[in-house]
C-alpha cells in the first residue's frame, strides 16, 4: 500500500503520506481511515497530506470524489493540507475538496503548512506543532 496515516499532534493533526502510484482503492481506504480519525480526535480535527513522493495518481474529478465520500463535510473537521502540489494535481485537488464542501489548502512544504495551521487555529502553535512531527 502506498499509504501511511497517523497522529501528527494527539487527537487534533492526522498526518497522512502518500508515495509511489497510488490507487482509487487506496483512496477510498484512506478516506475510510480519516473518517475514523475525526471521529476519535477532538474538533478540529485538520489533516496534513504529503504527496511530494507521489508519481502516479488518478486523474478523473469524479472518481476520486467517489473514492473519498467518506470525506464529506464533517463539523469535526478542520483544515485539509496538501503538501507537494504540482500544478495538475493542486487542480484535481481543488474540483474534488470543493464539491466535498471541505477547507483545504494546497501548499509546496511541510513547514508552510505547518505555519498555516499555526496561524488559522488558535488553540494550535507552531511549537506545539513542531515538536510531536510524526
Amino acid at each position: 500500500m502506498a499509504h501511511e496515516i497517523g497522529w501528527f499532534v494527539d487527537g487534533r493533526v492526522i498526518y497522512q503520506r502518500f508515495y509511489g502510484a497510488v490507487t482509487l482503492e487506496e483512496l477510498a481506504e484512506a478516506s475510510r481511515a480519516v473518517r475514523e480519525f475525526v471521529t476519535e480526535g477532538t474538533a478540529p480535527v485538520h489533516g496534513l497530506i504529503d504527496i511530494t513522493a507521489v508519481h502516479q495518481h488518478p486523474t478523473s474529478p469524479a472518481e476520486i470524489r467517489r473514492a473519498l465520500r467518506d470525506l464529506r463535510f464533517d463539523p469535526r473537521r478542520g483544515w485539509i493540507i496538501v503538501i507537494g502540489v504540482d500544478p495538475i494535481t493542486r487542480y484535481l485537488a481543488s474540483v474534488v475538496f470543493q464539491l466535498l464542501g471541505l477547507r483545504f489548502r494546497t501548499l509546496d512544504t511541510f513547514d508552510e503548512a505547518l505555519h498555516f495551521l499555526a496561524l488559522h487555529d488558535e488553540t494550535l502553535d507552531e511549537l506545539t506543532l513542531l515538536p510531536t512531527q510524526a
